[in-house]
């Protein structure tokens, strides 16, 4: 194992390349200066519906403790979508993240109240596409369960579901009233990511490689009647790019052996490890340090051909880089994870 850490040592240093600690904002926008009037930072357009995010002065707090937000509202009384964006449409891996006001209705249908990745407007073809993750947050269970939902909009009048959460999937359960809850959303190839109050929503990532780049947005929607978005402290940044492959290490990989990279990232103290086998064979996953030692490992055993997920507590390690491999006959795989404390 001594001459394993010292050769993991050396091709560590020659092939991982550096990486960034923290994200870089490429956006942003607090709706106004603490203590001054409200206005925008984000030059924002309109994708589809007319309207863009507003600033608007919010009878209550906002998150940030000043009363300034952004509105989007829905165009006339017969509701509608309406998405406004920002950025340039050739973006295309970014993290979107912001506080949204999320409508509780006692009603069947309430507003969905949400953010956006990757959105466009075709005029020839009439036709929307995009990433949303949003609230559709109606008490009325005889309908649908208050739900948080990631769409996707793929030129067609109704959006697909990727994914939704209801019940004890969404951290802290369905909020009973209405309020400020944050939503982020990551786009990352075909690698969707979303969390709800900094939680990762259960089963992410999921891959859809329907949309490529797009502008990132605000979105609002009502079945019935006008309503609006609310949003505040909407940050876009470069999503968290810290995994690498020591190629140098590798034999060829199985189309379907996978190594995923570890969620959330940077972590503090648990973070989830994912990894597909193509076939039954013995696995070893094993987290080390960047001089090569071994930390701990999390799996030594023969598995069956499927997917697993392994929980990596690192509440008594300090904060830095680690790294976690995935071996087998077939490959040698690993990456990077950031420990934040």
């Amino acid at each position: 194992m001594r001459y394993f850490a010292i050769l993991f040592g050396v091709i560590t240093a020659l092939v991982i390349m550096p990486v960034a600690q923290a994200q870089e904002v490429l956006y942003e926008d607090h709706f106004g200066e603490p203590g001054g009037d409200c206005e925008t930072q984000i030059e924002w357009g309109s994708v589809i519906g007319g309207n863009t995010v507003q600033p608007f002065f919010f009878a209550d707090q906002t998150p940030d403790g000043e009363f300034c937000a952004g509105e989007l509202t829905t165009v006339d009384a017969n509701g509608g979508i309406v998405i406004s964006g920002g950025g340039e449409p050739t973006l295309e891996d970014y993290r979107v993240e912001a506080w949204v006001y999320t409508i509780v209705d006692a009603g069947t249908t309430a507003p969905n109240n949400g953010i956006v990745a990757r959105a466009r407007y075709d005029d020839v073809t009439e036709n929307l596409y995009g990433y949303i993750l949003c609230s559709d947050f109606d008490q009325n269970t005889d309908n649908n369960a208050p739900r948080i939902r990631l769409l996707l909009y793929n030129g067609v009048v109704f959006p697909s579901t990727i994914a939704q959460w209801s019940g004890d999937d969404i951290p802290g359960g369905a909020p009973t009233e209405s309020g400020w809850h944050k939503f982020t959303l990551q786009v990352e190839g075909d690698q969707l990511w979303a969390w709800y109050d900094d939680e990762l929503l259960a089963g992410c990532p999921y891959t859809d490689s329907s949309l490529s780049q797009g502008l990132f947005g605000v979105y609002a929607f009502d079945f019935m009647q006008m309503n609006a978005t609310y949003v505040d402290d909407y940050i876009v940044t470069e999503p968290f790019q810290t995994g690498v492959t020591v190629e140098a290490a590798s034999i060829q990989t199985p189309a379907n052996s996978v190594l995923y990279q570890n969620y959330p990232n940077p972590f503090n103290p648990r973070t989830t490890i994912r990894y597909q086998i193509h076939q039954a064979m013995p696995v070893q996953l094993t987290v080390y340090n960047t001089q090569g030692h071994v930390v701990q490992a999390l799996v030594d055993q023969m598995q069956s051909a499927g997917t697993y997920t392994v929980e990596w507590n690192a509440e008594n390690l300090t904060s830095g880089t680690y790294i976690y491999q995935l071996k087998t006959p077939a490959q040698v795989e690993q990456r990077e994870m950031i420990l934040l404390k």
